[in-house]
């Protein structure tokens, strides 16, 4: 299963499988930046030029992390107001959109 970016718009692109997902949410949980934290917890950033500037701090492992990592760094720029990750089969879309 893919896991997607959303914004207030609907989808953005395509971010990695579920195994790649979960281990960079991992992966930023155990960095030391509010940002990258704080998107591990909530799957979302409020502010998606904040995440892609905390994202560009920081090297990646290779792998199933770096991939994910670069797919955030080409869908951030084009996200409007807020970046949702689901995998857009639920209605977590429409409870993100409506905090």
């Amino acid at each position: 299963m893919g896991y997607c970016a959303y914004d207030v718009n609907g989808y953005v692109g395509d971010i990695g499988t579920a195994t790649g997902l979960f281990d960079f949410m991992r992966w930023c949980a155990g960095t030391e930046d509010f940002e990258l934290i704080n998107f591990s917890e909530e799957g979302k950033a409020i502010v998606p030029e904040a995440l892609l500037e905390a994202l560009q701090m920081y090297e990646p492992p290779k792998g199933d992390i770096k991939e994910v990592y670069d797919a955030l760094l080409m869908v951030l720029p084009k996200c409007k107001e807020i970046v949702v990750i689901s995998d857009g089969l639920n209605d977590d879309l429409e409870d993100f959109m409506e905090e």
